[in-house]
């Protein structure tokens, strides 16, 4: 089972909107500096923050016990403007987990729901596109722009499909979380997918899991004349 957690920021469009109208460059800035210290405080724990909305973000926690989230939801309850409230649950795939959770909070009136999962360990595919750099000399800085968020949204209804969520990480860079017997799938879509290489990394935590991922993908750049496009590593049997 997969864990992963939905963190609700209680009240936020009531609070963006006291903020008057000229306020859009106020809330940005406030949103970076929450996802900032979010993402420290959850990778310290083995976790992983994606912002999606703002005032919902999801973290992926396979591997980390609840009592450690907990532990750090006062530090971040600190920096945001509103109050937060959580929900964990597993889930067979990420997305499961993630709807699981999203339900949990909507039907709950507490704080913490907390639910205890089995860990199974958890896949991350690191998605690169080839030449990313010739093409940001050919073309203007919106239109590469454009490319990489087209490709991304085709890799988060593919990917969706078998059960992952994706996310943008700036860039040509977009991870997509996965659970391990999925495998097989993301590489024959990556097959279908012309000039793009995908490092994936799997293992008994999250950020484990991104750290294989990234050296995956480190080894495919170093041997592109080998014409790899697709690497496996972890410590999971």
């Amino acid at each position: 089972m997969v864990k992963v957690g939905v963190l609700e920021l209680v009240g936020y469009r009531e609070w963006t909107e006291q903020l008057g109208t000229d306020r859009e460059w106020l809330i940005q800035l406030i949103q970076s500096n929450m996802y900032k210290v979010f993402q420290e405080k959850i990778s310290k724990i083995n976790g992983f923050v994606l912002s999606l909305r703002y005032d919902y973000m999801l973290l992926i926690l396979e591997g980390v016990e609840n009592s450690n989230v907990l532990s750090i939801l006062d530090s971040l309850e600190k920096i945001s403007p509103v109050p937060l409230r959580l929900s964990i649950a597993c889930g067979q795939t990420p997305y499961e987990a993630q709807y699981n959770a999203s339900l949990k909070l909507r039907t709950s009136n507490g704080k913490y729901v907390l639910e205890d999962c089995n860990p199974t360990g958890i896949a991350v595919a690191h998605f690169d596109i080839n030449d990313f750099t010739k093409l940001t000399s050919k073309l203007s800085i919106y239109d590469t722009f454009v490319s990489v968020e087209e490709l991304h949204m085709h890799l988060t209804k593919e990917i969706q499909r078998i059960g992952g969520i994706t996310q943008y990480l700036g860039g040509d860079n977009i991870v997509a979380f996965l659970s391990i017997d999925v495998l097989d799938a993301i590489k024959s879509l990556v097959e279908r997918i012309k000039g793009v290489k995908v490092g994936i990394g799997v293992a008994k935590n999250t950020r484990k899991a991104l750290m294989y991922a990234a050296l995956a993908l480190d080894n495919i750049r170093r041997s592109m004349k080998n014409k790899v496009n697709i690497l496996v590593l972890g410590d999971l049997k």
